[in-house]
């Protein structure tokens, strides 16, 4: 694509800008080399359907922007012959391979880097959250794959503008304290003080191994109630971090667990299913640290199961509008201090467990094994894996 083109970021794009900005960063490992030319050229044929991806953000008007920014190229290293392929079990192992983006003006959104082993090759990929979501994410990723086969994809969508509300009804409260708690209770986001991550090497990430056995055995205990198995999973790891991370808390202490919603399906008539960028909305629920810890799993899952059934379209409507609001009333420089999860009671679970591996075949097959590398904490990323799935979470810093 050679035109000049600009595209606002859309409210739910927001939150993941300025300093200390969230990005989605994946791993992925394979057991044979991959063809350096083949990835390379694919990369840059996909990206003229996946432009923003090779975007940098300016700032007009109190607004970000999407603009063209440099060429976005394979960065390559060629490790020597008698290197292996890490075989790793946790983020923190992969500090080394961390490639680092920034949602800040003039600074590039994404970058791409494989390093090719004698036995393997590991590729990781970048993209700031300003850009895309794990759907978005995976979507560009799968696209660039199939274009590696000589393989179609369908084209995205990049009309930003359809999640700007035009309304300019102001339907919240002028006082700060309280638009702030009607904020926080819409949109899922915790405002608090600036976000500040630290190495993704110091975080004390945990590897929950689930087997199908295991999975099964869970449920059982939530009959004759039938939830979804992503909402027992979640109250399973909200129960059990709930324990680890609050066990000298006083019993009412109020504890948040947020499940990530991509409402595509729900704003259909506002957005394709194709939409590239960030369509998903935090589902929050809100109990006493008593209340997570004793009651029984199938309660606690139903809860959560309910916080995501009954999300509509209008509940999307007022999402956008406050974060729009947001937006306008304290500009881009208080974007760092929203928060996905709570900084002090929260949890995030994001469940990844149907990615699309089988889909990242670049020519040489498919990846055995995926990995997140995020460095925030009180995020919990459920994996596929080749046992089950894998929920990988990441523990709260303590001390200095």
């Amino acid at each position: 694509m050679n035109e000049i083109w600009q595209i606002p970021l859309a409210p739910p794009d927001y939150p993941f800008t300025g300093s200390s900005p969230y990005s989605v960063q994946f791993t992925f490992f394979f057991h044979q080399p991959q063809s350096i030319q083949l990835m390379s050229d694919a990369l840059q044929r996909t990206l003229e359907h996946f432009y923003p991806v090779k975007s940098q953000l300016i700032l007009e008007h109190g607004r970000f922007y999407l603009q063209p920014g440099n060429e976005i190229n394979l960065e390559v290293i060629e490790h020597k012959s008698e290197e292996c392929l890490p075989i790793v079990s946790l983020p923190s192992e992969l500090e080394e391979f961390y490639l680092e983006v920034k949602a800040e003006e003039n600074s590039p959104l994404a970058r791409f880097c494989l390093h090719q082993y004698q036995d393997g090759a590991l590729l990781v990929a970048n993209i700031a959250h300003c850009v895309v979501d794990g759907y978005s994410f995976f979507y560009f990723m799968s696209s660039w794959a199939r274009e590696c086969r000589g393989e179609s994809y369908g084209l995205p969508c990049h009309e930003r503008e359809r999640l700007i509300p035009d309304t300019t009804h102001n339907i919240f409260s002028n006082n700060s304290n309280t638009f702030i708690a009607q904020f926080s209770q819409i949109t899922g986001l915790a405002v608090r003080h600036e976000r500040q991550f630290t190495n993704v090497g110091r975080i004390n990430w945990e590897a929950n191994a689930i087997p199908p056995d295991k999975i099964n055995e869970l449920k059982a205990t939530c009959l004759p109630n039938q939830p979804s198995d992503n909402s027992i999973l979640c109250a399973y790891l909200w129960q059990k971090y709930a324990q680890l991370w609050h066990a000298c808390d006083e019993p009412e202490t109020l504890l948040s667990l947020n499940c990530a919603l991509d409402f595509r399906r729900i704003y259909r008539k506002v957005i394709p299913r194709l939409y590239f960028g960030n369509a998903f909305k935090e589902t929050r629920i809100q109990l006493p640290l008593e209340r997570v810890l004793n009651s029984s799993l199938g309660e606690l899952a139903k809860q959560i199961q309910s916080s995501v059934q009954r999300q509509r379209p209008s509940d999307i409507d007022q999402f956008l509008l406050a974060l729009d609001t947001f937006h306008n009333r304290y500009g881009v420089e208080r974007m760092p201090s929203l928060h996905v999860s709570d900084p002090e009671s929260g949890m995030l679970i994001t469940n990844l467990s149907k990615a699309p591996l089988q889909d990242l075949d670049f020519g040489s097959g498919a990846p055995f094994a995926l990995m997140p590398l995020v460095s925030a904490t009180r995020v919990g990323v459920i994996l596929p894996s080749s046992k089950g799935i894998v929920a990988t979470i990441a523990n709260p810093i303590t001390g200095g």
